[in-house]
């Protein structure tokens, strides 16, 4: 059964079976039949439909008005055309109850985007959710997307509550299924922040027209500082993202377009300025072999994304408590270690229309751009130690 807009509908057949559990439960007096569909599927309990414990066989059912001299067959007609008419009865209010929101059995649900290096925002994303629980009393499960087009998608499937999700990510998912900017993030006290185009310092790039003809690294085609701005510089510069390279792979973070630089595997690439810096613990002379050959137009920050439809006060709470925590050592600690965060503040989806100005420039579909192209490259191996 499927609850929408107030109007209750039934996905498929309902089968009545003579000898199949029927029971009322709850405030309601809610029929539940295996064989009924709650608003998101069937109720289950352990894995099987739940059955109630005061089963009663129908031919034992005796009902009043009902003459039980008359025939078997005909009981049994009049009591299935009885049940029958209380399942439509009760469909108005539907059938069966999934679990709060927030609770051991239906989490919030918390996505990250593998901008960065996946590792460390694992473990951040792990404790960051932990924090989350104890702030709200909510039971959060957090978990780490492998591209940032599931994650649009998740939002718009119901199946993620909160993320953090990445510029022009979080464009795709407002305009494609109106999910709203819950808090934008701040870096060292800004609200923006640039792409980046890299080099190796042995490739003999010194301007943008030297990239023709040499290997190129982007993020993934979904990432606006790691893809879609600096595909824009080189297309002001009258340079074909699409053509002008010898090879282009999508690294899959920007990390990895650092390391794909600096080991050789690729001569250019883009990236978040200064994408180097996640590497600097492993990798010392990263700033020596990879160096910055230019910058792009300012891009507004990532966000913590919300579904549409996520209940006003869920995200009252979550925001209260994600600006808390960006107020606490370990809070912060674990956000910077994720994405660099030092804070954040309200957000505005005006703030990001010269986003979609730069999509439009590019001649960009953004009901496309939801779909992640390109072949995703493995993460190259660290040094010992490397990285965190």
């Amino acid at each position: 059964m499927d609850k929408r807009g107030g109007s209750t509908s039934f996905r498929g057949p309902l089968t009545l079976l003579a000898g199949q559990p029927v029971s009322l439960s709850g405030d309601r007096s809610r029929l539940h039949h295996p064989g009924c569909a709650s608003a998101r599927g069937p109720v289950f309990r352990d894995g099987l439909p739940a059955i109630s414990k005061a089963y009663v066989p129908y031919e034992r059912h005796r009902l009043p008005g009902v003459n039980q001299r008359s025939s078997s067959s005909l009981q049994v007609s009049r009591l299935l055309t009885l049940v029958l008419t209380l399942f439509l009865v009760v469909g108005i209010t539907g059938c069966g109850e999934e679990a709060e929101l927030g609770s051991r059995k239906n989490p919030v649900k918390l996505l990250f985007v593998p901008s960065t290096e996946v590792d460390a925002i694992i473990t951040s994303a792990r404790e960051l959710g932990k924090m989350l629980e104890e702030k709200t009393g909510y039971h959060v499960d957090s978990r780490v997307s492998t591209s940032y087009s599931l994650v649009v998608e998740a939002l718009g499937a119901g199946q993620c509550d909160l993320a953090f999700l990445n510029t022009f990510g979080y464009v795709l998912a407002h305009d494609k299924y109106g999910a709203e900017p819950l808090l934008v993030v701040i870096r060292n006290g800004r609200l923006s922040y640039r792409g980046q185009i890299i080099a190796s310092a042995n490739a003999g790039i010194e301007t943008l027209e030297d990239l023709k003809g040499k290997r190129f690294a982007f993020v993934n085609p979904n990432s606006t500082s790691g893809y879609i701005y600096p595909s824009g510089l080189l297309r002001m510069h009258g340079i074909d993202p699409k053509r002008a390279f010898k090879e282009t792979i999508n690294a899959g973070s920007h990390f990895n377009v650092v390391m794909a630089v600096y080991q050789g595997q690729v001569d250019a690439g883009a990236t978040f300025t200064d994408a180097r810096d996640r590497a600097l613990s492993g990798y010392p002379d990263v700033k020596e072999k990879v160096k910055v050959l230019t910058y792009t137009d300012k891009i507004p920050n990532d966000t913590v994304t919300v579904r549409r439809d996520l209940p006003p006060g869920m995200k009252d709470k979550l925001k209260k408590a994600l600006l808390e925590l960006a107020r606490y050592e370990k809070g912060r600690r674990l956000m910077m270690q994720a994405y660099e965060i030092t804070g954040f503040i309200e957000g505005r989806d005006e703030w990001f229309d010269p986003v979609r100005v730069t999509a439009k420039v590019m001649g960009l579909n953004i009901e496309e751009m939801v779909k992640t192209g390109g072949k995703k490259k493995k993460t190259p191996k660290k040094k010992e130690g490397a990285g965190k």
